[in-house]
Protein backbone atom coordinates (compact mmCIF):
# COMPACT_ATOMS: atom_id res chain seq x y z
CA UNK A 1 0.00 0.00 0.00
CA UNK A 2 1.58 3.23 -0.86
CA UNK A 3 1.05 6.24 0.85
CA UNK A 4 0.94 9.77 -0.83
CA UNK A 5 2.43 13.10 1.22
CA UNK A 6 -0.52 15.61 -0.09
CA UNK A 7 1.33 18.82 -1.34
CA UNK A 8 0.32 22.34 -0.77
CA UNK A 9 1.70 25.92 -1.73
CA UNK A 10 4.44 27.40 0.20
CA UNK A 11 3.95 30.35 1.97
CA UNK A 12 6.23 32.08 -0.44
CA UNK A 13 4.44 30.84 -3.25
CA UNK A 14 0.95 32.36 -1.96
CA UNK A 15 2.62 35.77 -1.08
CA UNK A 16 3.47 35.95 -4.78
CA UNK A 17 -0.05 34.56 -6.64
CA UNK A 18 -1.65 37.17 -4.15
CA UNK A 19 0.87 39.79 -5.46
CA UNK A 20 0.32 39.03 -9.07
CA UNK A 21 -3.40 38.78 -8.59
CA UNK A 22 -3.42 42.26 -6.62
CA UNK A 23 -1.69 43.75 -9.61
CA UNK A 24 -3.75 42.71 -12.37
CA UNK A 25 -6.87 43.64 -10.56
CA UNK A 26 -4.77 47.35 -10.27
CA UNK A 27 -4.34 47.57 -13.50
CA UNK A 28 -8.10 46.60 -14.93
CA UNK A 29 -9.19 49.35 -12.51
CA UNK A 30 -6.54 51.88 -13.61
CA UNK A 31 -7.98 51.05 -17.47
CA UNK A 32 -11.63 51.31 -16.11
CA UNK A 33 -10.85 54.17 -14.09
CA UNK A 34 -8.93 55.80 -17.83
CA UNK A 35 -11.85 55.10 -19.38
CA UNK A 36 -14.40 56.47 -17.27
CA UNK A 37 -12.07 59.91 -17.41
CA UNK A 38 -12.21 59.92 -20.98
CA UNK A 39 -15.84 59.36 -21.11
CA UNK A 40 -16.39 62.03 -19.23
CA UNK A 41 -14.17 64.73 -20.66
CA UNK A 42 -15.69 63.64 -23.93
CA UNK A 43 -19.07 64.39 -22.62
CA UNK A 44 -18.23 67.61 -21.09
CA UNK A 45 -16.44 68.65 -24.53
CA UNK A 46 -20.05 67.48 -26.34
CA UNK A 47 -21.83 69.60 -24.22
CA UNK A 48 -19.63 72.51 -25.00
CA UNK A 49 -19.76 72.41 -28.16
CA UNK A 50 -23.53 71.86 -28.31
CA UNK A 51 -23.90 74.91 -26.04
CA UNK A 52 -21.41 76.98 -28.30
CA UNK A 53 -23.62 75.85 -31.20
CA UNK A 54 -26.28 76.38 -29.91
CA UNK A 55 -26.02 79.90 -28.84
CA UNK A 56 -24.09 80.68 -32.42
CA UNK A 57 -28.02 79.32 -33.92
CA UNK A 58 -29.64 81.93 -31.62
CA UNK A 59 -27.57 84.78 -32.68
CA UNK A 60 -27.05 83.91 -36.28
CA UNK A 61 -30.86 83.80 -36.99
CA UNK A 62 -31.37 87.37 -36.20
CA UNK A 63 -28.24 88.64 -37.86
CA UNK A 64 -29.47 87.05 -41.16
CA UNK A 65 -32.77 89.34 -40.30
CA UNK A 66 -30.61 92.54 -39.61
CA UNK A 67 -31.80 95.40 -41.00
CA UNK A 68 -34.95 93.77 -42.31
CA UNK A 69 -38.44 96.19 -42.86
CA UNK A 70 -40.98 94.84 -44.01
CA UNK A 71 -43.45 97.75 -43.97
CA UNK A 72 -42.95 99.89 -47.27
CA UNK A 73 -42.08 103.08 -46.21
CA UNK A 74 -40.19 102.11 -43.21
CA UNK A 75 -37.35 104.21 -42.11
CA UNK A 76 -34.39 102.37 -43.95
CA UNK A 77 -31.92 104.85 -42.67
CA UNK A 78 -32.36 103.26 -39.11
CA UNK A 79 -29.59 101.33 -38.09
CA UNK A 80 -29.50 97.43 -37.91
CA UNK A 81 -26.87 97.66 -35.61
CA UNK A 82 -27.58 100.25 -32.93
CA UNK A 83 -24.74 101.99 -31.91
CA UNK A 84 -26.73 104.84 -29.69
CA UNK A 85 -30.77 104.92 -29.50
CA UNK A 86 -30.45 108.75 -30.04
CA UNK A 87 -33.63 110.69 -30.19
CA UNK A 88 -34.75 109.70 -33.73
CA UNK A 89 -34.52 106.05 -32.31
CA UNK A 90 -36.13 107.29 -28.37
CA UNK A 91 -34.47 106.61 -25.53
CA UNK A 92 -34.50 102.59 -25.65
CA UNK A 93 -33.42 101.77 -22.29
CA UNK A 94 -31.32 103.13 -19.23
CA UNK A 95 -27.88 101.93 -21.19
CA UNK A 96 -29.17 102.72 -24.82
CA UNK A 97 -29.34 99.29 -26.09
CA UNK A 98 -25.77 100.49 -27.77
CA UNK A 99 -23.02 98.43 -29.33
CA UNK A 100 -20.33 98.10 -26.60
CA UNK A 101 -17.89 94.98 -25.88
CA UNK A 102 -20.01 91.42 -24.88
CA UNK A 103 -23.22 92.51 -26.77
CA UNK A 104 -24.57 92.63 -29.67
CA UNK A 105 -27.68 94.50 -30.78
CA UNK A 106 -29.84 93.93 -33.56
CA UNK A 107 -32.88 96.12 -35.27
CA UNK A 108 -35.54 95.06 -37.95
CA UNK A 109 -39.19 94.18 -38.26
CA UNK A 110 -39.91 90.56 -37.20
CA UNK A 111 -41.90 88.74 -39.54
CA UNK A 112 -42.94 86.17 -37.24
CA UNK A 113 -43.71 88.51 -34.58
CA UNK A 114 -41.58 87.76 -32.08
CA UNK A 115 -38.53 88.50 -30.31
CA UNK A 116 -35.29 86.94 -29.21
CA UNK A 117 -36.93 85.22 -26.50
CA UNK A 118 -40.15 83.88 -28.30
CA UNK A 119 -42.39 86.73 -27.00
CA UNK A 120 -45.18 88.09 -29.15
CA UNK A 121 -46.95 90.54 -26.86
CA UNK A 122 -46.67 94.17 -26.90
CA UNK A 123 -45.06 93.53 -30.88
CA UNK A 124 -47.99 94.13 -33.98
CA UNK A 125 -46.77 94.07 -37.39
CA UNK A 126 -44.28 96.69 -38.44
CA UNK A 127 -43.17 97.59 -35.34
CA UNK A 128 -39.45 97.45 -35.14
CA UNK A 129 -37.90 95.95 -32.87
CA UNK A 130 -33.91 95.11 -31.20
CA UNK A 131 -32.67 92.10 -29.55
CA UNK A 132 -29.74 92.61 -27.93
CA UNK A 133 -27.25 89.53 -27.32
CA UNK A 134 -25.00 89.51 -23.90
CA UNK A 135 -23.15 87.54 -21.79
CA UNK A 136 -23.58 87.56 -18.15
CA UNK A 137 -24.22 85.39 -14.69
CA UNK A 138 -27.23 83.68 -14.54
CA UNK A 139 -28.27 84.16 -10.85
CA UNK A 140 -30.99 81.32 -11.04
CA UNK A 141 -28.24 78.80 -11.60
CA UNK A 142 -25.22 79.22 -9.26
CA UNK A 143 -24.15 82.37 -10.88
CA UNK A 144 -22.72 79.99 -13.91
CA UNK A 145 -22.00 82.62 -17.08
CA UNK A 146 -24.51 82.75 -19.32
CA UNK A 147 -26.01 83.65 -23.00
CA UNK A 148 -28.70 86.41 -22.59
CA UNK A 149 -31.36 88.08 -24.39
CA UNK A 150 -33.23 91.24 -24.02
CA UNK A 151 -35.39 93.04 -26.77
CA UNK A 152 -37.25 96.27 -27.09
CA UNK A 153 -40.09 97.79 -29.51
CA UNK A 154 -38.48 101.22 -30.84
CA UNK A 155 -41.66 101.80 -32.75
CA UNK A 156 -44.10 102.20 -29.41
CA UNK A 157 -40.85 102.36 -27.02
CA UNK A 158 -41.45 99.35 -24.60
CA UNK A 159 -39.21 97.09 -23.06
CA UNK A 160 -40.17 93.62 -24.43
CA UNK A 161 -38.05 90.85 -22.80
CA UNK A 162 -35.57 92.87 -19.56
CA UNK A 163 -33.24 89.62 -19.38
CA UNK A 164 -33.69 85.86 -21.27
CA UNK A 165 -31.01 83.05 -20.40
CA UNK A 166 -30.73 81.53 -23.69
CA UNK A 167 -27.92 78.50 -23.17
CA UNK A 168 -25.80 78.57 -19.98
CA UNK A 169 -22.36 77.54 -20.32
CA UNK A 170 -21.45 80.53 -22.84
CA UNK A 171 -18.29 82.93 -21.36
CA UNK A 172 -17.98 85.63 -23.67
CA UNK A 173 -19.62 87.10 -26.70
CA UNK A 174 -17.27 88.81 -29.51
CA UNK A 175 -18.43 90.15 -32.82
CA UNK A 176 -16.31 91.40 -35.74
CA UNK A 177 -17.92 93.58 -38.22
CA UNK A 178 -16.68 92.89 -42.46
CA UNK A 179 -17.00 96.57 -43.82
CA UNK A 180 -17.26 96.77 -47.82
CA UNK A 181 -15.28 99.03 -49.99
CA UNK A 182 -17.55 101.49 -51.07
CA UNK A 183 -16.61 101.45 -54.59
CA UNK A 184 -16.52 97.62 -55.17
CA UNK A 185 -18.89 96.40 -52.69
CA UNK A 186 -16.16 93.73 -51.98
CA UNK A 187 -15.15 92.91 -48.10
CA UNK A 188 -12.21 95.12 -47.03
CA UNK A 189 -11.67 94.46 -43.32
CA UNK A 190 -12.90 93.38 -39.89
CA UNK A 191 -13.69 96.01 -37.32
CA UNK A 192 -14.30 95.43 -33.55
CA UNK A 193 -17.39 96.82 -31.93
CA UNK A 194 -15.30 99.80 -31.24
CA UNK A 195 -14.06 100.79 -34.86
CA UNK A 196 -17.30 99.83 -36.28
CA UNK A 197 -19.11 103.25 -34.98
CA UNK A 198 -16.95 105.25 -36.67
CA UNK A 199 -18.17 104.02 -40.17
CA UNK A 200 -21.39 103.92 -41.83
CA UNK A 201 -23.09 100.86 -40.23
CA UNK A 202 -25.02 100.81 -43.69
CA UNK A 203 -21.56 98.97 -44.80
CA UNK A 204 -21.59 96.53 -42.77
CA UNK A 205 -21.87 93.19 -45.30
CA UNK A 206 -21.02 90.44 -43.00
CA UNK A 207 -20.42 89.58 -38.96
CA UNK A 208 -18.05 87.24 -37.71
CA UNK A 209 -19.42 86.29 -34.20
CA UNK A 210 -17.50 84.23 -31.04
CA UNK A 211 -18.61 82.81 -28.43
CA UNK A 212 -16.60 80.88 -25.76
CA UNK A 213 -18.06 77.94 -24.07
CA UNK A 214 -17.04 76.27 -21.13
CA UNK A 215 -17.05 73.13 -19.69
CA UNK A 216 -17.44 71.26 -16.26
CA UNK A 217 -13.89 71.30 -15.54
CA UNK A 218 -13.62 74.65 -16.67
CA UNK A 219 -11.94 74.23 -20.02
CA UNK A 220 -13.20 76.56 -21.97
CA UNK A 221 -13.19 76.88 -26.33
CA UNK A 222 -14.10 79.18 -28.71
CA UNK A 223 -16.68 78.69 -31.24
CA UNK A 224 -17.46 80.80 -34.18
CA UNK A 225 -19.57 81.84 -37.66
CA UNK A 226 -20.30 84.58 -39.82
CA UNK A 227 -22.86 85.54 -41.27
CA UNK A 228 -23.79 87.62 -44.39
CA UNK A 229 -25.98 90.49 -43.60
CA UNK A 230 -28.64 90.08 -46.59
CA UNK A 231 -30.14 93.44 -45.75
CA UNK A 232 -27.06 95.59 -46.27
CA UNK A 233 -27.92 98.77 -48.15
Amino acid sequence: MHIYKQKGFSIIELMIALLLGLLIIAGILQLFLGITQTYRQNDELARAQENGRIALTFIAKDLRMAGYWESEGADTDTAFFLFDCDSKLKKCDKDKFGLKPGQLSIAYQPPDGMDCAGRSSDITRGDLIVNAYYVAQDPSNNNESSLFCRSYNLTTDTELTPGQVLISGIESLTAQYAIAKSSSGTTEKYLSDAEVQKVDERNVKAVKVTVEASSANNTVQPYSTTVQIKNAL
